[in-house]
């Protein structure tokens, strides 16, 4: 007779703790074994029976409920069959494994203590802390590959349970590597090293600790073929190395490999006490993610940790895929007008984007960064005008939108105290622009060069001193403390000799190690003589001591990079020091490995620029000098460029250097003269010194030049025939009352058409050929600014205005002047109050709540409270050529100013062109007849825009009569057959008046909504 089946639901039949002939494997494999010898086909392999095993083993008293396991591994199922599957699972457990390992009742399901498993010694041996034992019983990821269908909810707990075991194993595995490292056994250490590498080859601390082993037992051939592998890693997956990373990489690249350069010397701690700081930031990066642009600035003393912090945002955001440009101002920038703006216009022109720029923003980008002229057909303009700043802050919004319309950027601005006032201004100009850009503008600089907040969605993260407790972490994060007295009150000497810098804790701690009372074994903290200890960190606390205390060449060095204030070449410094390039390098090497000097694309530049302030401050006068051969060096360098020359020029002002600054000035000057330059001379020699309030250098450097570089086109004939002096003075007597008079008188258009012409004339009235002058141009009244090329050179006595234009639509007086010549005006110019140059946005079509809209009548019947959803399809024209023009939405229901939003920037000028836009917005709530307005508009933002304020009132005034969406319904009807709608804007000039209304084009497509 054959025995009778296992009930499912049967209660357990043996007392826990009985052992049993098996074991669950569920770490590297899923299955249970026979034990204590393996073999043969498992009793229990793959499947949902094995997948309630291996769960039920591992819940809290090894128990579930009915509901919660047919949730876990039948949701595909009704509740019924569920629980049949459940019955079926228990008997077929029961049946393969004894009736003794699982059993239950009507709402209970049981797994018998006797069946141990893999996960379980594991977890005892992290109770124990006992770290090989952990490593030898993690045979590899927690149920592998076991498949459930509808059985989601088990797949999500045993992810969860995976990270767990995942992370026990590497936290202990990490902890045997050092402890073999420490004992001596290289090969147990690689090993178990490679094992964590593979577990997580995404963790780059793995790939570090497998470096340092394979480095510690002198296995090259595999630290070269592992270096290479992660570089590889790296690359491929487009990610930045962690800080740690690039310091090992360095040190490997530059030592070969050698062991007794693994030993890491330049301290870099975790960062500590700005947790709060990084988490705002975080924050601040998903809501600019959203479309919402936010600007953050980091505001603190030097050595507090604001380029840390930025460096540190940028690994994270980079490890998330986001798209990061970091820029840093450096000192031997402050006196180059536009050397900042110029360097951030290069580094965003490389992100996807920079095609959709309008022509005339782009002329103004390649003034900012000559170097795209060579990829883009845009050409430099003549240089500065009065609206110089605003234009190329345009030029900068534009660029930034055109980035931004692409993919969200993290924009990170470093040590802005050291920009140019040009930059800055310009860079202001973007802030007050910021809007609804996918955007994170990040800047720091210290306290008294703070950028204009003000707006919403800017916050200040003042960065302060660290408090006791963070500089202790500071100190662990290093090295390991030991039990002994001193180690309690080392964190207090820290503090007090740091005050609360990390910086200045960094460099007491790194004087303290040259000096031999403190130093780094195995990971742990020594000192012999804790008086002396206590004595030199107090001393290294200020970074003087440690600095006094360098080899003099080494000083001497040190002080070149300072006073460079911008990265220099090895073969530069050399050049500078008169020293071989060998002898140079070995030097820099040496103090970057004591955290002194650091190296990057451009070049070697001090660590920190406390470290700049403390050298030049220990040099004083001497310093001159450095400044005299950095001049020599770097004019021997320029190459014809003008930046160059820029730069030499400075150095030898500051060295007072004026045979090498003349020289420096006769090249600028003919260098721009044969590049088409017509401006003064002495306005070319300001631009080179970057001194505009020191007409006495000036003045020398005029008088130094060649005779025939002192005025623009000097005809070298002029000096040679004295005998003609007579008849030039008879010459400038007749014309001593020359004027300018308008050959053609500009119109409305985009640009302005036909070209302003104007003729140079002399006393008799007859035309003055071939003058070598220029001729300015300039608003004399209207709303806008002129923007194009506003200075033209006299050409067969005429100059030509064939690229200007104006920002906005309005009425204009033009004037053009030049040195030595009587004004003139232009007639009145009417600028998109025209039909030919009015703006226009028109529906095309497109399908809303699966109704289609009509272009001839755009009406949508909406059900009260529905949302609105759909697309349209509309097409636009734009004459402008300003930078910041937007596609705006607005509804007529809700708050005026608060139902508005920005559809996107439009790149412009265009004609006809196509754009598709979804919607997707709460209706109506009320029946009743409704309008949507999209608009278009260059101006500063799109509240500007909805509320009818000009740019130039600083904020939008909402509620005054004049709101886009407000208007009469017979003007919005009309905007829907002719495109355009002229409405009062709010402006604030002379011409009207403060808070004047000025007739203002606006191009508007409307959509009216008919609720039931």
């Amino acid at each position: 007779m054959s025995p009778a089946a296992p009930d499912p639901d049967a209660p357990l039949t043996q007392a826990p703790g009985a052992p049993l002939p098996f074991r669950l494997i569920t770490l590297g494999g899923a299955r249970i074994e026979r034990v204590p010898t393996p073999g043969g086909d498992p009793p229990l392999g793959p499947g949902k029976p094995l997948a309630l095993v291996a769960y039920l083993s591992c819940a809290t008293k090894r128990t579930v409920r009915r509901e919660e396991a047919v949730e876990l591994l039948w949701a595909d199922r009704d509740p019924t069959r569920g629980r049949n599957s459940l019955r079926q699972a228990v008997w077929t457990v029961r049946q393969r494994l004894g009736e003794v390992v699982i059993g239950g009742d009507d709402d209970l399901v049981t797994l018998t203590d006797a069946l141990r498993s893999d996960r379980d010694d594991l977890l005892a041996a992290v109770d124990r802390g006992d770290a090989d034992a952990v490593v030898n019983l993690y045979g590899g990821t927690f149920l592998p590959a076991l498949a459930v269908p509808g059985g989601l909810g088990f797949e999500q707990w045993a992810d969860g349970e995976r990270l767990r075991l995942q992370t026990a194993f590497l936290r202990a595995a990490e902890t045997v590597v050092r402890t073999s490292l420490n004992g001596g056994d290289t090969v147990k250490a690689v090993a178990v090293a490679r094992r964590i590498r593979d577990e997580d080859p995404s963790r780059e601390s793995g790939w570090r600790l497998l470096l340092e082993a394979l480095g510690a037992g002198g296995e090259w051939i595999g630290l070269s073929v592992e270096l290479h592998a992660l570089e590889r890693m790296l690359r491929e997956e487009g990610r930045e190395p962690e800080p740690s990373t690039t310091d090992l990489l360095q040190r490997l690249r530059r030592t070969g490999g050698r062991t007794e350069e693994m030993e890491p010397r330049t301290l870099v701690p975790d960062l500590v006490g700005r947790e709060a700081e990084f988490a705002a930031l975080l924050a601040s990066w998903t809501a600019a993610r959203s479309g919402r642009a936010t600007h953050v600035h980091l505001d603190g003393a030097a050595g507090m940790g604001k380029s840390r912090l930025l460096a540190d945002l940028r690994q994270r955001l980079r490890g998330l895929g986001a798209r990061v440009c970091l820029q840093r101002a450096h000192p031997g920038e402050r006196e180059l007008p536009w050397s900042f703006a110029g360097d951030l216009v290069a580094a965003l022109a490389e992100l996807p984007g920079m095609a959709s720029v309008t022509p005339a923003a782009l002329i103004d980008l390649v003034e900012l960064a000559p170097g795209l002229a060579a990829r883009f057909s845009a050409h430099a303009g003549g240089g500065a005008t009065e609206d110089t700043t605003r234009r190329r802050g345009l030029a900068l919004v534009a660029l930034v939108n055109a980035v931004t319309e692409e993919a969200p950027l993290a924009l990170l601005l470093d040590d802005l105290h050291w920009a140019d006032d040009a930059s800055r201004a310009a860079l202001q100009v973007l802030l007050n622009r910021l809007d609804r850009q996918a955007l994170l503008l990040v800047t720091a600089s210290r306290p008294d060069h703070r950028p204009a907040l003000g707006q919403p969605d800017r916050r200040l993260l003042a960065l302060g001193t660290l408090p006791e407790g963070a500089t202790l972490e500071l100190l662990a994060s290093l090295a390991r403390l030991p039990d002994l007295p001193w180690a309690a009150a080392v964190s207090g000497w820290l503090h007090r000799a740091s005050g609360g810098s990390p910086l200045a804790a960094l460099e007491a701690l790194a004087f303290a190690m040259a000096r031999g009372s403190l130093s780094l074994e195995d990971g742990v903290w020594h000192t012999t003589a804790p008086e002396r200890l206590e004595r030199d960190l107090q001393s290294g606390g200020s970074g003087r001591s440690r600095l006094e205390a360098l080899e003099p060449s080494r000083r001497e060095l040190l002080l070149v990079l300072a006073a460079a204030g911008l990265p220099l070449r090895p073969a530069q410094l050399a050049g500078v020091l008169r020293r071989p390039l060998d002898e140079v390098e070995l030097q820099l090497n040496a103090l970057e490995r004591e955290g002194l000097a650091q190296s990057g694309a451009g070049g070697w530049e001090p660590q920190h620029d406390r470290t700049r302030d403390l050298l030049l401050e220990l040099a004083g006068p001497t310093v001159a000098s450095t400044h005299r051969r950095l001049g020599a060096v770097f004019l021997d360098d320029a190459n014809a460029s003008p930046a160059a020359l820029r730069r030499a020029a400075v150095h030898l002002r500051l060295g007072g250097d004026r045979t090498g600054l003349a020289r420096a000035t006769t090249i600028y000057v003919r260098l721009r003269r044969d590049r088409g330059e017509h401006r003064a001379t002495t306005e070319l020699i300001e631009e080179l010194i970057g001194l505009e309030g020191d007409p006495a250098l000036v003045a020398e450097l005029l008088h130094l030049l060649p005779a025939t570089l002192r005025l623009p086109r000097l005809r070298r004939s002029m000096l040679v025939f004295s005998s003609l002096i007579p008849l030039l003075i008879l010459s400038a007597f007749l014309l001593q009352r020359p004027i300018l008079v308008m050959v053609t008188a500009p119109i409305s258009g985009g640009p302005l058409t036909p070209s302003p012409v104007v003729e140079l004339r002399g006393i008799t009235g007859r035309p003055v050929h071939d003058t070598g002058d220029t001729v300015r141009a300039e608003v004399l009244s209207g709303p806008g600014a002129l923007i194009g090329t506003t200075i033209a050179p006299v050409v067969n006595g005429r100059a030509s205005f064939g690229e200007l234009d104006l920002t906005e639509s309005g009425q204009y007086v033009l004037r053009f002047s030049s040195r030595g010549y009587r004004a003139v005006d232009s007639d009145t110019i009417l600028v998109g109050l025209t039909p030919a140059g009015l703006p226009r946005l028109r529906i095309l079509g497109g399908t809303l709540n699966g109704q289609p809209i009509i272009p001839s009548a755009p009406v949508l019947q909406l059900g009260r409270g529905v949302r609105l959803q759909g697309e349209l399809e509309l097409s636009y024209d734009s004459y402008w050529t300003a930078a910041a023009v937007f596609l705006c939405g607005g509804t007529s229901w809700g708050p005026v100013a608060e139902s508005w939003w920005t559809v996107k920037p439009l790149a412009t000028p265009a004609t006809g062109t196509r754009r598709v836009i979804r919607l997707d917005l709460s209706g109506p709530p009320e029946p009743g007849t409704y309008y949507l307005v999209l608009a278009l508009y260059a101006d500063r933002s799109c509240d500007f825009i909805m509320s009818a304020t000009n740019w130039n009132m600083e904020r939008p005034a909402w509620n005054d009569g004049n709101d886009l969406v407000r208007l009469d319904p017979e003007q919005l009807r009309s905007a829907r057959t002719t495109g355009t709608v002229v409405i009062p804007q709010l402006r604030n000039h002379l011409e009207l008046g403060p808070r004047a209304l000025a007739p203002t084009a606006v191009g508007a497509a409307v959509l009216e909504i008919q609720v039931r």
